[in-house]
């Protein structure tokens, strides 16, 4: 062991017992591994910017059925936009140019609306009900896309 005096101290190539090195011999492969995995988690999360469509095509199916959506506008719409009325309470447009969404031709009437509303300006549902998310979105948009196929408008 090599040593080098400084002034009045010594200094040696051995690791002091208090140093990391010292203490434990694989802290460093340790850290390596840790900072190599943290590095990847984040490299796997720069898909974030593209749309779920892109990231995962399959992540909802690419011809989504009529009842599918009715589901979807079931739990997030149809509490507001149903005809003859919504949930007591709800902030409801009692307006006639107001989608009904309980009924085939109401949603294929309200379609556009949906579309602008609910999936591309993310306005609907309004307050704090949640938001559709990014499947639900993605369902609704590829129904519309594919000729929104339903018991009143029946696809070849």
């Amino acid at each position: 062991m090599a040593e080098v005096a400084v002034g009045s101290r010594v200094l040696s190539n051995h690791p002091m017992p208090n140093t990391p090195s010292a203490r434990s011999p694989v802290l460093l492969p340790a850290l390596l591994l840790v900072g190599l995995l943290a590095g990847l988690f984040l490299a796997a999360c720069d898909s974030g910017d593209g749309t779920l469509s892109a990231v995962d095509p399959g992540a909802v199916p690419l011809d989504p059925s009529y009842e599918m959506v009715v589901q979807i506008l079931d739990r997030n719409c149809v509490p507001c936009h149903k005809g003859g009325g919504g949930a007591p309470g709800a902030n409801r447009l009692e307006e006639e140019d107001d989608p009904d969404y309980d009924s085939c031709t109401g949603i294929r009437a309200g379609l556009a609306g949906l579309l602008q509303e609910g999936v591309k300006a993310e306005t609907m549902p309004p307050g704090a009900w949640p938001r559709l998310t990014e499947e639900e979105k993605l369902v609704i948009t590829r129904w519309a896309a594919g000729g929104a196929c339903s018991p009143c408008n029946p696809c070849p």
